[in-house]
């Protein structure tokens, strides 16, 4: 855990100190890994970028998303999508995946989420997955490209605990992530976060209304647990699964 102390000290002095005493007391050390923009709301954000974009976060994720799939430049799409996602302070890939209820585009939906699976496993960064009604065919897709590298998916894509029970038996290296659905008490979000382990978990806001504290304070109080601990195991996940000591420091 050397180079990840040499990461946090290279950040802020704050989040150095927030790890230096990480086993006896966190200072608020929040990880978003799914921010929509930078809104300095926690201590590390991997902002999700456009691909119009010209500027960059500091830490950011790219994806081509199946709802804005642009037939008539997909070349240019996807060539754009690989410059920045060979970027070094891209974290991940996505959010990329399908969406059946957009049918007239189905099958080159389907092409492109493979070209990021690709992308994700030949640059070696994690997919956040976006997916509506079409799992089984996110499945077969993730196996026949052999993937290797970790699956994210949001809390508030899955409709039960069954569904990510079946989603955790299929994908190795499974993460879930929780929202604002579960600050909101959804019974779902609750049930999963109380039975899945916290090894799996991260958290994300894309919402300006709430902090992402509020959500952190939420899950450690259905986890029966304290902030600290959260925060701790968060960041230990966040490590493992962002490949963090590959970052440039």
């Amino acid at each position: 855990m050397d180079k990840l102390q040499a990461y946090l000290s290279s950040t802020t002095k704050h989040i150095a100190f927030a790890y230096k005493d990480i086993n006896t007391h966190i200072c608020s050390m929040l990880i978003n890994i799914l921010a929509k923009e930078h809104t300095h709301d926690a201590s590390i954000e991997v902002v999700n970028l456009p691909l119009s974009t010209v500027q960059r976060a500091q830490y950011y994720s790219i994806g081509i998303h199946p709802w804005y799939i642009d037939k008539a430049n997909y070349s240019k799409t996807v060539e754009k999508f690989y410059i920045i996602a060979s970027e070094s302070k891209c974290l991940a890939i996505g959010e990329c995946g399908l969406d059946k209820s957009f049918e007239s585009n189905y099958n080159l939906q389907k092409e492109i989420f493979k070209e990021q699976v690709k992308a994700a496993n030949l640059f070696k960064k994690p997919l956040i997955l976006y997916c509506h009604k079409a799992w089984n065919d996110v499945l077969k897709i993730l196996d026949l490209q052999k993937n290797k590298v970790p699956i994210i998916v949001p809390m508030y894509q899955v409709e039960n605990f069954e569904l990510v029970s079946k989603l955790q038996k299929a994908i190795k290296d499974f993460y879930i992530y929780f929202d604002k659905s579960l600050y909101l008490n959804n019974s779902e979000a609750i049930k999963t976060l109380k039975n899945i382990s916290a090894k799996n978990i991260f958290i994300a806001n894309t919402d300006t209304d709430i902090s992402i504290k509020d959500i952190y304070t939420t899950a450690a109080k259905f986890l029966n647990i304290n902030e600290a601990t959260l925060q701790q195991q968060i960041l230990e996940n966040f490590y493992k699964v962002f490949n963090l000591e590959n970052l440039p420091l």
